[in-house]
């Protein structure tokens, strides 16, 4: 398909938004896999901007009654987790009027419900329109002539990439840690992520352990947050073990025994984690 562009890094992503949010374009299609920060970014790029956004289950019906309501703003459109809608041949066929590739869409219903009675079968709209999705499913020809009509963005950040994101991210403030704990956190993750895929829910997951970590302790409960997010980030436990022992006060020579003491594993295995986790 040649509308579909493949963008690797935070920085592609926001152009495209802009492009959205700009109104230069009749459609932009966002596609990711989870957790990676689509619906912040445009979220965060179109908030002094007049949007619809469609986050629940829409019938037909309700998606053409809510644009023919707004159709006088000349709204940004943005539809999240669509999965379900074009399934529809109907919710298709609106979709397809709605991102028609000229200025001044008409958009047309015919139905003889009564939720139409003072609404006309037909009317005109202004807007641009997003779309944001796990998977865009190009084995549906109702699909394929949606994504025909605009950008089809497809955002694939390498681990790299993501963890320059969430490092951005943990230098903003959160409720209940200081800089300097939601540094720790994303210095674990970062440690810890190999073989991971990394999302940026990770460090929302690992902030709230960490700040859960701080309230049990005045119960005198400890509980151990990097334990529970290492297990998250699936870390071998033994490595988990290692991380502790070089943020301690011992020789090395005691934190290779305290490892083979631990894990019931030999020194052996202390050194070739260490020459690991440092490369």
């Amino acid at each position: 398909m040649a509308n579909k562009v493949v963008v690797s890094t935070y920085k592609r992503l926001e152009e495209y938004v802009k492009l959205f949010a700009s109104k230069k374009a009749d459609l932009v299609i966002l596609e990711s896999r989870s957790g990676l920060g689509k619906s912040s970014t445009v979220d965060k790029l179109t908030a002094d901007k007049e949007k619809i956004v469609f986050t629940v289950q829409v019938t037909p019906l309700s998606n053409y009654i809510h644009l023919y309501n707004n159709r006088e703003k000349e709204p940004l459109i943005c539809y999240r987790d669509i999965d379900y809608l074009l399934k529809s041949a109907l919710q298709a066929s609106l979709f397809k009027q709605l991102c028609e590739t000229k200025p001044i869409k008409t958009i047309r219903y015919f139905s003889t419900s009564k939720l139409l009675e003072d609404i006309p079968h037909e009317f005109e709209l202004k807007a641009s329109v997003l779309i944001e999705c796990n998977q865009w499913n190009t084995a549906n020809e109702n699909i394929k002539a949606i994504a025909d009509r605009g950008f089809r963005v497809i955002f694939e950040p390498s681990q790299e990439e993501i963890l320059n994101k969430m490092k951005e991210i943990s230098e903003q403030p959160y409720a209940d840690l200081s800089l300097e704990q939601r540094t720790e956190v994303f210095d674990f993750i970062k440690d810890n992520s190999k073989g991971h895929a990394l999302t940026l829910r990770d460090s929302i997951r690992g902030e709230q352990l960490y700040s859960y970590s701080l309230l049990s302790k005045k119960y005198n409960e400890p509980f151990d947050w990097q334990k529970e997010l290492g297990a998250l980030l699936q870390v071998p436990e033994e490595h988990g073990v290692l991380l502790k022992l070089l943020a301690s006060k011992l020789s090395v020579g005691e934190q290779a025994k305290e490892f083979a003491k631990i894990t019931g594993k030999s020194t052996r295995n202390y050194w070739r984690l260490k020459r690991e986790l440092m490369k």
